[in-house]
């Protein structure tokens, strides 16, 4: 009988994996060693990129058709940007509903829509990589703080947990300069340009309502604008 996984186990350096027996005895893949890491990575999320994964981006592209066959047995979709350097899985049209949803997805809350469009707008507006300031950004979104309904604390709380949920998602990428980030291009596939328009109209009109002391629900209001793509996607 097998022991269990044991995380102190040692394990080989990978200069003495022969690939041509397997990477473990038994071993019955027939990837390469980079391509299986390039497919566990898409299948954990919430991406590869060619910047921070070289060697993953390249056995991605060098193996594309065998990852999009593997990650289709899981009802998962390969996506590649190659002008954006970004590749991602997404689940798979469901004609049939015996097809389940492989990936996991929630609704963006007011804050985190507001958040995520300004930075796409940036992304969008920006020639070649795009970096931004967590005051400067915190600065500029304050004209929506009526719209949440909430006082400049707890507003500053809530912007806080959205910027940390894209950080850890790899949507914001820390740089040397502390509290700068650089805008991942994947932040322009959250919403298409029809949604993000829509949305942004829809802040305005608010805006315009809130001034004039007629507030709406706004919170159910971004729920259902929901872009398809952040549901295939899953959590942000």
């Amino acid at each position: 009988m097998t022991a269990p996984f044991d995380e102190q186990s040692p394990t080989l350096p990978a200069e003495d994996i022969d690939e041509n027996v397997g990477l473990w005895p038994g071993d019955l893949g027939t990837l390469e060693l980079d391509a299986r890491r390039a497919l566990l990575q898409l299948v954990r999320g919430p991406m590869i990129t060619a910047d921070a994964n070289k060697d993953l981006w390249r056995a991605l592209l060098n193996d594309r058709p065998l990852i999009a066959s593997r990650l289709a047995d899981l009802f998962l979709v390969l996506v590649v940007k190659e002008d954006d350097g970004i590749a991602f899985a997404q689940n798979a049209p469901a004609p049939d509903t015996r097809i389940p949803k492989a990936v996991r997805s929630q609704p963006l809350t007011l804050i985190d829509t507001i958040l995520v469009l300004m930075l796409r707008r940036e992304l969008v507006g920006s020639v070649g990589r795009t970096f931004v300031g967590r005051e400067e950004t915190y600065g500029t979104l304050a004209q929506y703080r009526p719209l949440a309904k909430i006082d400049e604390a707890a507003f500053r709380k809530k912007l806080d947990s959205s910027w940390n949920k894209l950080v850890i998602n790899g949507m914001l990428l820390k740089t040397d300069t502390p509290e700068r980030f650089e805008v991942s291009p994947v932040l322009k596939l959250i919403f298409s340009v029809e949604d993000a328009e829509a949305v942004n109209a829809a802040f305005d009109e608010l805006l315009e309502d809130a001034a004039k002391g007629h507030p709406h629900d706004s919170e159910l209001l971004v729920d259902d604008q929901r872009s398809e793509e952040a549901e295939n996607e899953g959590d942000l």
